[in-house]
């Protein structure tokens, strides 16, 4: 999954990752492929098992220079969120899946709806 993310042109920016050990080593996997520095990934507490409105602050509270967002965390949350954000048909991210979401924002806490979908991708599609 890491190899399909690192075939698009965008790159995060930022990651935001839950501490547990695999969301975690699953951000470590993606930044290394990437090329964005490991030790810059941000490990929040409030991501582990979140509810969408504890992913919501997160995001909310991310500094506004960053322009591309990565967030790594965990379901049912992550799933909800992204139906809250885009409301289009995902109904489960299945692990390792990636929602590619895309927004004109004057500031993160603009972030609550109206986003649009760019690609929902996850190991079982066939790409």
């Amino acid at each position: 999954m890491a190899n399909r993310l690192a075939a698009c042109e965008t790159r995060p920016e930022c990651i935001i990752s839950s501490p547990a050990m695999r969301a975690r080593s699953t951000a470590e996997i993606f930044a290394r492929r990437l090329g964005f520095p490991v030790r810059e990934i941000d490990l929040m507490t409030e991501l582990y098992l979140a509810s969408p409105m504890g992913m919501l602050d997160v995001i909310h509270n991310c500094p506004d220079h960053v322009t591309t967002l990565a967030l790594v965390g965990h379901n049912p949350g992550i799933s909800e969120l992204a139906v809250q954000l885009c409301s289009n048909l995902i109904e489960v991210i299945p692990t390792c899946g990636i929602v590619h979401l895309s927004a004109n924002l004057k500031t993160w806490k603009d972030a609550d709806s109206n986003f649009h979908l760019i690609d929902f991708d996850y190991p079982k599609r066939n790409p």
